[in-house]
């Protein structure tokens, strides 16, 4: 509701002043500029441990490609402040740390360190288990659909088996057969 837009965390003014902003940008004629190059170009050289790109964490359809380029582009995270500033005096990219921290050129700002570390920092290493977790579930799912594929080649041997055996069980009670016959 209006109200609540007006009295949200960060907002401008209180709920009867709605001086709050809200940025509708049309996709068709959106404006941005694409600094992934360098970006990625900075994390290839210093490595994808101490350089993440932000769009590098989101699935999202093609078409809005500008709009989170926009939105997520203009930064990327550093592991640290070294790495900051590296990214800032040799690349001409803006950071921001996991304790929060902002570099970008002319300036260094910012940043919390509590005891526990900051909720950006266990925000992330949570992420990162969590991709390594679903790294793992998607091996162990894929090796277990080829146990389960193994299985079922043995399950069908196992009746093609029975099936020959029992063949040649009819035989050779006919062959006994034929034999006392003679």
């Amino acid at each position: 509701t209006a109200a609540a837009a007006g009295n949200r965390p960060g907002s401008r003014g209180s709920s009867s002043n709605l001086a709050g902003k809200l940025k509708i940008w049309p996709l068709d004629n959106l404006r941005y500029y694409n600094n992934l190059p360098a970006q990625r170009a900075a994390q290839q050289q210093l490595g994808h441990d101490k350089v993440t790109i932000p769009l590098d964490l989101f699935d999202y359809d093609p078409k809005y490609e500008s709009a989170m380029i926009r939105a997520f582009g203009g930064f990327v995270i550093a592991a640290d402040d070294a790495t900051a500033a590296q990214l800032v005096q040799k690349y001409g990219i803006s950071s921001v740390t996991l304790q929060g921290t902002v570099s970008k050129k002319g300036s260094m700002s910012g940043g919390w360190t509590g005891s526990s570390g900051g909720f950006a920092k266990q925000f992330w290493s949570n992420k990162l288990q969590s991709d390594a977790t679903a790294a793992e579930i998607a091996a162990v799912s894929s090796h277990l659909q080829q146990e389960m594929a193994k299985q079922q080649q043995l399950e069908q041997s196992r009746l093609q088996a029975e099936q020959n055996l029992s063949t040649v069980q009819q035989r050779a009670q006919a062959a006994a057969a034929l034999h006392e016959l003679e």
